[in-house]
């Protein structure tokens, strides 16, 4: 009998279509990317597709910690499966192009304005804005968090 389960089991397998492990697609990226920053993460490039409904997504720098994500694909929509913390940030970089333009617009409705260079991101996951130039107030340092609220204004 237990050679005859054994036998079954192989060949429902067998009859399986094999998934190839790959990268994420464009559209399923975009709604990753969507999930995990209303976590307070920033964007990432690439995830890795490790079955037709699981996406697996390392190192994500989320706040002041990074984690490793598996996300899960369910009725077309993207859900955080787990979420591992993976250590402090190690290297928090620059910020993103997506960042850059965000801060921007958000200052031009505050009719100011800076260099993109002046941009920092901090350890945090959130930004310090240096020598922003405001429409009749005058020059300031604004902090940010990483949900892009002000925490922080000093007048220089």
């Amino acid at each position: 009998m237990l050679k005859l389960t054994a036998t079954t089991a192989l060949a429902i397998l067998l009859a399986q279509p094999a998934f190839a492990e790959g990268e994420a697609s464009p559209e399923d990226l975009r709604e990753i990317n969507e999930e995990i920053g209303d976590l307070g993460c920033m964007p990432v490039d690439e995830a890795e597709q490790e079955t037709d409904n699981l996406f697996e997504l390392d190192d994500v720098p989320c706040r002041a910690a990074q984690y490793d994500i598996k996300i899960k694909k369910e009725d077309g929509k993207h859900y955080v499966f787990s979420m591992i913390y993976d250590g402090p940030l190690e290297d928090v970089g620059a910020p993103t192009a997506e960042q850059i333009a965000r801060i921007n617009a958000m200052l031009a409705e505050m009719q100011c304005e800076m260099d993109d260079d002046d941009i920092e991101l901090e350890d945090d996951g959130g930004f310090e804005l240096d020598d922003v130039i405001c429409a009749g107030t005058g020059q300031f340092d604004i902090d940010l968090d990483a949900d892009f609220n002000i925490v922080g204004r000093r007048a220089e």
